[in-house]
């Protein structure tokens, strides 16, 4: 059989409809048209997402445990260890909030497209722990990648157009803060020659409006910061499953955000003495963070990092300010 997954055994406790498999041709809506002489490109020419139409759709959650491609997935999906997604396209259920793809340690998804069918609150791109995520497309969501323990790889992906959602209960200032790569925790990460635009689409949500407040000065609609539609940034660097540490973050195409790489979660660092964040070293910067303030990056400058060559577009050298 062309297909190897499963549905999840907790499947019914959710009330999903069982898997179905449809084997003919689909027409889909990816964020950009494949065109007969490639797909879309990072800044170095590499190709992203997904290298032909599906032809087959699958429904329902899954999970993958061998190599598969060419599909459709109308749920969400969870790539386990041994297990290859490639050259398919994810879109959600429509319904449920939650990560349309996670990877676990030993997974790996490659030259596919993650854009929801229904964006909407809480339905993020990619959520890891561990594994690899390689040439693959994300768009239309709150955080484009999430990554929550182990080691994963993030490499050559590109993650754009992020959603923002207001009101948004239960968030900080009752909108969502959305982030292209949100770091919670885990070791040894390496995020590599990936294209991250951190900023949001006025296609859906809320970014494109002006704010509106109830007679109580409730928020009930609208982009608190309009017209700015940037994100909060390209890279958020937290400690909520533990102190991320001996990252490697290089050579990244860093559009947008309120700063695009945000450090301040972290304060000086986990206060061991051998602690060190990792290297965050040549990554290039289109001068368009923090209100075109060239904000790219912010944090404690006693936070153990090695930063080096990394610069703006025009050549002038990119510094941390201190948050």
């Amino acid at each position: 059989m062309l297909l190897a997954f499963s549905a999840p055994a907790s499947a019914d406790t959710f009330g999903f409809p069982d898997p179905v498999v449809v084997d003919s041709p689909v027409t889909i809506a990816p964020p950009e048209v494949f065109a007969s002489d490639g797909r879309p490109e990072l800044p170095d020419g590499t190709p992203v997402g997904a290298i032909s139409l599906p032809t087959r759709t699958v429904r329902g959650p899954q999970t993958i445990t061998s190599r598969v491609s060419g599909v459709r997935f109308e749920g969400a999906v969870t790539v386990s260890a041994g297990g290859v997604l490639e050259n398919s396209v994810v879109v959600g259920d429509g319904v449920t909030k939650q990560a349309l793809v996670t990877i676990l340690d030993g997974g790996t998804v490659q030259d596919s497209t993650v854009r929801p069918q229904n964006p909407g609150q809480h339905v993020d791109g990619v959520r890891m722990a561990g594994g690899t995520l390689q040439r693959t497309r994300i768009s239309h969501v709150g955080d484009g990648i999430g990554l929550v323990r182990g080691t994963a790889v993030v490499d050559h992906n590109w993650v754009s157009d992020l959603v923002l959602l207001s009101p948004d209960p239960g968030r900080v200032n009752d909108h969502s803060h959305d982030d292209v790569i949100q770091i919670h925790g885990g070791a040894g990460h390496q995020i590599s020659y990936n294209r991250l635009d951190a900023w949001f689409t006025t296609e859906f949500g809320a970014a494109g409006k002006p704010v509106t407040r109830n007679a109580a000065g409730v928020l009930t609609g609208g982009n608190p910061r309009f017209p700015n539609t940037q994100a909060m940034s390209a890279i958020m660097f937290n400690n909520i499953t533990s102190f991320p540490e001996d990252l490697t973050v290089i050579g990244n195409w860093v559009a947008g955000g309120a700063a695009a790489f945000n450090f301040g979660g972290l304060g000086t660092g986990n206060s061991q003495p051998d602690y060190s964040l990792g290297i965050v070293a040549n990554n290039t910067f289109t001068g368009d963070q923090g209100n075109h303030r060239n904000l790219a990056a912010i944090g404690n400058p006693l936070l153990p990092v090695a930063w080096f060559g990394n610069a703006y577009t025009d050549g002038s050298l990119a510094k941390i300010a201190k948050s």
